[in-house]
Parts: C-alpha cells; sequence; structure tokens
C-alpha cells in the first residue's frame, strides 16, 4: 500500500476538546471558589479556638467557663472549612487534567522539524501532551508559559512584599524619630548657648508638630535651618506612620488570605522547578531508568514543561529511546531526512507492540513519497528502506512559515486527540 501524505487532519473529536475545555474551566472556577472560602475558613476557626480551646485553660482549665457555642461562627466554619478542602482537591484535579509523556524523534540538526514540533507544543498541544527530544544544539527547551510564569511569580514576590514591608517601614520610622529628637536636641542646646526663652524659641517647632499631628505638611515652615529639617523630618515620621498602617493592614490580609498566598508560592515554586528541569543529561545505562521516570512523574504535573531536551551519551542513545518509548503515550517521528539511526528508531518502535507513532515530515521532502515504488526488489537506498518502512501508513505533513506551522499545529492535536479517544475506548 502507499505511503498517504496529509496536510490536515479532520477534527472529528469537537466533544473531547469542549470537555476538555469545560473540565479546566471548572477547576479553575472551584479552585477560585476554594480560596475565596478559605478566607471565612481561617477568622471563624481562629475565633472558635480562641473562644473555646484558649481562653478556658487560660481561665483555669478547658471544663470552666465556657461561652455558649455560637451556631452561625460554627456553621460558617464547617461549610466554609468543607468548600475549601473539596474546592482545592477537586479543582486542582481537574486542572491537571490526564497529561501524557510523547517522544519526538527526528534527524539531530534539522531544524524545520524542530520549530514545527516547538510551534505546536507552545500552541496546540502543550497544555495536554508533554514532549521530550534527544539532544540538538538546535532544540531550546520549552518551559511553563511566559504568561502564567509571570502572573504567579510576580503573585508570590507581592505577597513576601506584604511580609517584609511592615518591618521595613518600621526601620525606615526609627530612623525619621531620630532624625526628629536629634534637630530638637541641637535646638535645644542653640538656646542653652544663645540664653533664648525656651517658649518663644521652640513655639515654631510645635506649629511644625501640630501641622504634622493634623495630617498636613508644613510647607511655610521648610527652610534652610533647623526648623526647616524638623519639618522635613516629622513629616517623612508622618508618611511612615500613614504606610506602617497600610503595610500592617497589608499583613493581616496576608494572614487571612493565607491559603491563595501559599498556593501563590507553591506555584511560584514549581515554577522555578519545571523551568529548571527542561534540559536533562544521561550519561549511562544505569541512569536511563531514574531518568524516564522523573520524566513521566514531571510530566503530569500542572506546571511541567512543555518541551525537554534530554542530552544522552551515544553508548545509551538506543536503551533511551527504548525506555522513552515504553514510559510515553506515543512517539512522534519526523522522517523529512532519513538516517540510518531514524531507520533503526522506526523499525524498533513499530515492531514493538503497544508503542504507537505518529510520523510527521516537511510537505516537499516527503511528497515523494506517496508514488514511490520499488518495483518488487528488495529496498537498498535510505529512501527505499524508509518507504518500505512507512508502507501503507499515513503522514502528517507541515509547511514553512507561521500559515503552514499553525495548520500543522491543529492538525497534530487533531490526530493526538484521535489517539487519546481510541485508547480511551480500548479501556
Amino acid at each position: 500500500m502507499p505511503v498517504t501524505v496529509v496536510l490536515d487532519y479532520p477534527n472529528r473529536h469537537r466533544a473531547r476538546r469542549l470537555h476538555r475545555w469545560i473540565a479546566t474551566t471548572s477547576g479553575g472556577v472551584l479552585v477560585f471558589v476554594g480560596a475565596v472560602a478559605s478566607i471565612v475558613m481561617f477568622p471563624s476557626l481562629l475565633y472558635l479556638l480562641v473562644l473555646y480551646v484558649a481562653m478556658p485553660i487560660v481561665e483555669g482549665g478547658a471544663g470552666e467557663g465556657v461561652p455558649e457555642l455560637d451556631g452561625d461562627i460554627l456553621l460558617s466554619a464547617v461549610i466554609s472549612t468543607a468548600i475549601t478542602i473539596l474546592g482545592l482537591k477537586v479543582g486542582l484535579r481537574l486542572l491537571r487534567g490526564q497529561r501524557r509523556l510523547v517522544l519526538f524523534l527526528r534527524r539531530f540538526g534539522y531544524g524545520e522539524a524542530t520549530k514545527a514540533a516547538t510551534f505546536a507544543a507552545t500552541k496546540t498541544i502543550g497544555r495536554s501532551w508533554r514532549l521530550v527530544t534527544l539532544d540538538d544544539a538546535s532544540v531550546a527547551p520549552l518551559g511553563v508559559p511566559t504568561g502564567m510564569k509571570r502572573l504567579v511569580v510576580g503573585s508570590a514576590l507581592v505577597r513576601q512584599g506584604l511580609m517584609v514591608a511592615p518591618m521595613f517601614v518600621a526601620y525606615l520610622g526609627m530612623y525619621t524619630v531620630a532624625a526628629s529628637c536629634a534637630i530638637l536636641l541641637l535646638a535645644l542646646l542653640q538656646a542653652a548657648m544663645l540664653d533664648l526663652n525656651l517658649g518663644s524659641f521652640f513655639e515654631p517647632y510645635g506649629r511644625v508638630l501640630e501641622s504634622v499631628l493634623e495630617g498636613h505638611i508644613p510647607f511655610d515652615a521648610i527652610r534652610s535651618n533647623l526648623v526647616g529639617a524638623f519639618a522635613i523630618a516629622a513629616t517623612l515620621t508622618m508618611f511612615t506612620v500613614w504606610a506602617m498602617i497600610a503595610a500592617v493592614a497589608g499583613l493581616l490580609a496576608s494572614i487571612v488570605l493565607g491559603v491563595p498566598f501559599s498556593m501563590l508560592d507553591y506555584a511560584s515554586d514549581a515554577v522555578q522547578v519545571a523551568d529548571k528541569l527542561t534540559t536533562r543529561m544521561v550519561e549511562n545505562a544505569a541512569a536511563i531508568d531514574g531518568v524516564v521516570r522523573q520524566l513521566a512523574a514531571e510530566s503530569r504535573k500542572i506546571f511541567a514543561p512543555r518541551l525537554v531536551v534530554l542530552r544522552v551519551v551515544s553508548e545509551v542513545w538506543q536503551p533511551t529511546v527504548m525506555r522513552l518509548a515504553s514510559a510515553g503515550s506515543l512517539t512522534i517521528i519526523d522522517v523529512s531526512e532519513p538516517t540510518e539511526s531514524l531507520l533503526w528508531e522506526i523499525q524498533s518502535l513499530t515492531d514493538r507492540s503497544g508503542s504507537p507513532c505518529v510520523f510527521v515530515g516537511q510537505s516537499n521532502r516527503v511528497a515523494g513519497l506517496t508514488g514511490f515504488s520499488t518495483n518488487g526488489r528488495p529496498p537498498e537506498s535510505i529512501e527505499e528502506r524508509l518507504f518500505d518502512l512507512l508502507d501503507g501508513r499515513e503522514v502528517l505533513a507541515y509547511v514553512s512559515g507561521r500559515r503552514g506551522l499553525r495548520r500543522f499545529a491543529r492538525a497534530l492535536r487533531a490526530k493526538l486527540l484521535e489517539f487519546e479517544n481510541v485508547t480511551a475506548s480500548s479501556r
């Protein structure tokens, strides 16, 4: 049978895509609801803990002086706790979904295949299918999407800022108060040296202090003298007091929002770990199983690299390919430029039971496979051997350029969805 080359793949599984979208959206809503419920959960549980546990112990024993149980607060605590736990647990599970590990093979150094796979991983398949490929200088790993990374890391930085802001403002307030006191001490020494009347001498300082206490900036007192310096220092002290009130309010808010902020901290750590794990190394046969198990486990996480580059020494290249193929859901093989190594990969993986393969290739390079024939003789050239291995199979083609890559990314997603549907139906 001839090789079939296709540019578009029918999207027969819109229901599965819709189901995945609904699951992801529902998961996000549940996580949000759980995070909001935690805002009620913490204060209500803290209130119950202090009122019915801590206070009776302080007053002389848990059995003495126990106040009457507040039903409304207890109901709020129970409901908010249940919503928080269920919302976060179910929501995170829906967000995670069923992510699959996919092995991507091509001739080293072939840039068109790298562009096609990278574009598809970025635009269409990266959320549900995590790609891993063997090392090549032309392949750049893909970590967590930039927008998500900025949101998560930025939110974590905001939380850290809220935690350290009161301490920073407190130190600043200490310096401004110390400066104000130092200026008043200098003014007192000046009055003593000049034998001036203290009441009339300190009257400008009193007006500055009165203006600051009323919340006004004493612009008329700011001059190049001690009174002006005191006005500046007192104004800065006023600002630090306001800043301290805002910082304490922010700190209290961060405590009340403990669960949402903890989730952001966890997500920030997960994003940074995922970015560090976009490139791995396999130096010997003993390291293969450990690395592959780690890749498979990480591919199922919400925050995981979309394309991992695995550096493998030549001596363990073949067993690494076979182990990755057995651990992954399927293998994508680019057949644009056949080599002996690529032919070995195709033959080895297609001969294995339970190792499905999706063949892709640059349109101009694979077009000739449709009319290729060996006329019944044994294949000799590398092209003939490739045709013999692909006989009766389908090759998904891509065209260079952004429009062509977008078309390929959609077709590849449809192909993978079909595989996913077949796999689910066979269970």
